[in-house]
């Protein structure tokens, strides 16, 4: 047992010798770990040794060869003589590692702290305010690194809990002790009374307002720099459990009524908001799980919706489609094989989106653009629960009626918040185009626009590979979305199908191979969304492009793809995708079932009937439904 622990903490959970360093040691493990029976994490643990043993002879090995001087028949007349007498490129810089006497005097600090605490407030203030006038805690650089080494030192500590939880029951039978948070609460509680006494005169702090939340700041910084550290040094003992808890705790800490430090002020979001940001998924992937976990927090995701003029919108908003682009690159691999941990991560970031569509439907509905650009393009069932949003206030009029008049809804004439910069997401920096845009939409002028949007859509050859895909999507969301918007203003009549808004679209349609042609018909479709101008005014778009193609004979096909996908899904469905979808089916304008590509095949003939009839009700035909499915299944 004492070899086991001296291989697991030295060699892995704390690397201060290699496996090399212990031979005899780990030769003998190694034959333990040989005999029938042995345990799984002995096993585990010498196969862990051996791995990190090749791994450095490996890399010894690759320096030798690279310091070795080469052979004289090595090609060596085609090496430049400057290159041959030059000296070797200087190492990549590397971190500075702490010098061990300040580990050693913080790891005293957090002892004798961990001491005091169990002594009551009074003996935990003066403690705290002993070490300010020692001038160790200043809110400085210096408090910086020292809070930083503190943190490493306390998720230390439950990562040695952990680890011993995690080697089995001892020879006696008896259970091993559960991980241990002390230290990493003991750290906690430290840091919230250093904050608390910098603005406390009575406690020997002189700070106001802006000194607090400047050492917030820095507390929450340092906590942070350490969490990244220990995930790039130790990834493969590294769950980020301990730094979750610290800074949950201080969300509990703010949860308490203060006049600083208040959860509820936009400042203190602010900062949080910003630490997380900098911890998202895509700067430290391990910390992802404890990252949703923080973002969700019941305390902080009340009062981010909660907080005056909207403000704590913006921050939620730049925190989920963080994670969402952290997601999209797993999400877009063809063919699409998740990993359970992706699997797991996308669940979660499902299950906050459905409690936001839950609780807080009005930040879905503000926030549709900006979240639909983040979420991947196959994660249908995601965008559909996004567009499902509706205002708590409304009610939604039954899609199945007969006869439904969507035109004549009073909803209609009210066009709905969207609470992104749609306009300079399509100037892209050049506020030209917006003013080609503007022109085109009131005169048809120039007229060599649709051409030039079209090769602007195109992605460089780098980004497109990262992005796996050839075309700007959010900048086609945000272009279909500004034509709607403007387009709109002109009305939805008769006259839509002739109106420069949608000559525009067809045109762009026309001139787009068939992936951007789906990214544009998905752009329209995203707006389909609860009763307002801009739904009945893109809806009446697609059933235009659907019934006047513009030479583009494939577009009714794209098109039925795009709301057939989003309703072949499981629920929710948007109320205007199944208002549109109905509306195409069973209005003989359309001609609908006429189309080649609803009888192309057995198994799409009976996924149209299917889709039709769960859309006209079960065993009922709406508006006549059914007798056009008898007849194209006749022909």
């Amino acid at each position: 047992e004492l070899a086991a622990h001296i291989l697991r903490h030295c060699v892995i959970v704390e690397p201060v010798a290699s496996a090399a360093d212990l031979p005899l040691t780990l030769e003998v493990l190694s034959k333990l770990a040989s005999r029938p029976g042995a345990p799984e994490p002995l096993v585990a643990l010498v196969a862990e040794a051996h791995s990190r043993a090749k791994a450095a002879a490996a890399a010894a090995a690759a320096g030798a060869g690279a310091a070795a001087p080469p052979s004289k028949d090595a090609g060596a007349a085609s090496v430049p003589p400057d290159a041959a007498t030059a000296p070797p490129p200087p190492p990549p810089p590397s971190r500075p590692r702490d010098p061990p006497a300040v580990r050693e005097q913080v790891a005293g600090l957090l002892d004798e702290w961990s001491r005091v605490r169990d002594q009551g407030d009074v003996a935990q203030m003066q403690y705290v305010v002993q070490l300010q006038r020692a001038g160790l805690l200043k809110c400085d650089a210096a408090t910086s690194r020292l809070l930083r080494i503190m943190a490493e030192l306390a998720s230390l500590h439950h990562t040695r809990g952990e680890s011993v939880a995690a080697s089995g029951p001892a020879p006696n039978g008896a259970s091993p002790p559960a991980a241990s948070f002390a230290a990493v609460d003991a750290f906690a509680k430290l840091t919230v009374l250093l904050v608390k006494t910098v603005g406390d005169p009575s406690q020997g702090g002189g700070g106001t307002t802006v000194g607090r939340l400047a050492c917030l700041s820095r507390v929450w910084n340092a906590i942070g720099l350490a969490c990244a550290r220990e995930a790039e040094d130790r990834p493969a003992v590294f769950t980020g459990k301990s730094y979750m808890r610290m800074y949950a705790i201080w969300l509990r800490e703010l949860a308490c009524p203060d006049q600083v430090l208040d959860l509820s002020r936009h400042e203190v979001q602010a900062l949080f908001a910003q630490t997380l940001l900098r911890l998202n998924p895509r700067q430290v992937p391990g910390f992802a799980y404890c990252w949703l976990e923080l973002v969700s927090n019941r305390t902080l995701l009340p009062r981010l919706l909660g907080s005056p003029n909207r403000e704590g919108w913006v921050l939620l908003e730049q925190l989920l489609c963080a994670g969402l682009r952290f997601l999209s690159p797993h999400l877009l691999r063809r063919p699409l094989r998740l990993r359970d941990s992706v699997r797991t991560l996308y669940r979660g970031c499902l299950r906050v989106l459905l409690v936001l569509l839950h609780d807080f439907p009005e930040f879905l509905c503000g926030h549709h653009a900006a979240l639909c650009d983040a979420i991947p393009t196959g994660c249908v069932q995601m965008r559909n629960l996004v567009l499902s949003a509706f205002p708590r206030s409304m009610r939604l009029p039954d899609p199945f009626t007969p006869n439904l008049k969507v035109d004549m809804l009073p909803e209609i004439a009210h066009a709905p918040k969207v609470l992104c910069d749609v306009e300079n997401i399509v100037c892209r920096g050049d506020g030209r185009l917006k003013a080609s845009v503007d022109s085109y939409l009131r005169s048809r002028t120039p007229a060599s626009l649709p051409t030039e949007l079209c090769r602007s859509f195109f992605l460089p050859p780098r980004e497109a590979a990262a992005m796996q895909t050839q075309h700007d999507v959010p900048a086609m969301n945000a272009l279909v979305l500004y034509v709607g918007m403007v387009g709109v203003r002109a009305g939805t009549g008769p006259q839509v199908a002739q109106s420069p808004a949608i000559e525009l679209l067809r045109r762009i349609a026309a001139g787009l191979d068939p992936e951007g042609r789906y990214h544009l018909l998905n752009a329209a479709a995203n707006q389909l969304r609860y009763p307002n101008s801009h739904t009945h005014y893109f809806s009446c778009a697609l059933l235009s492009l659907f019934l006047e193609p513009g030479g583009v004979e494939s577009l009714p096909e794209q098109i039925t793809r795009v709301l057939l996908e989003r309703l072949i899904v499981n629920r929710p469905h948007p109320w205007g995708l199944l208002v549109t979808f109905i509306e195409l089916i069973k209005n003989p304008v359309y001609g609908f079932w006429n189309q080649a590509f609803t009888r192309c095949a057995p198994e799409i003939e009976r996924l149209f009937e299917s889709v039709a009839r769960s859309c006209a009700g079960a065993g009922a035909a709406v508006g006549g439904v059914g007798e056009p499915l008898q007849q194209a299944r006749a022909r």
